[in-house]
């Protein structure tokens, strides 16, 4: 299966032996998609016999790019849950202990300490 990009063709997968620098068979297989393969000529006048694995090529294609997306959606909602509870900890742990040094400092000088 072949990709085709501002740079070109590249392939973005290979089942058995890469296919001849000619290939026999070809077909479009979806946008910027395009199986090759090797075989008897006599397939290659049939595209819609090419064009049924073509698509389904394709597809998998989609469904394996499409389960990495959501693997990575899920890494990254985990990484922000774990960041907004490190900052709720850290957050409440220096609110604490500042809002006990603010306290007396922010009494005026001439005010006497209460006394108990």
């Amino acid at each position: 299966m072949l990709e085709r990009d501002p740079d070109g063709e590249h392939p973005v997968a290979v089942v058995g032996n890469p296919p001849s620098a000619d290939p026999t068979l070809s077909a479009p297989a979806g946008e910027h998609l395009r199986l090759m393969a090797d075989g008897p000529a006599v397939f290659a006048a049939d595209q819609r016999f090419l064009t049924l694995p073509a698509t389904a090529a394709a597809r998998a294609l989609q469904a394996e790019r499409l389960a990495a997306q959501a693997a990575r959606a899920r890494e990254l909602t985990e990484i922000d849950k774990l960041r907004a509870a490190l900052l709720a900890a850290v957050g409440h742990d220096l609110r604490t202990p500042l809002a006990g040094i603010k306290a007396p400092s922010s009494w005026p000088p001439w005010t006497p300490l209460p006394t108990r």
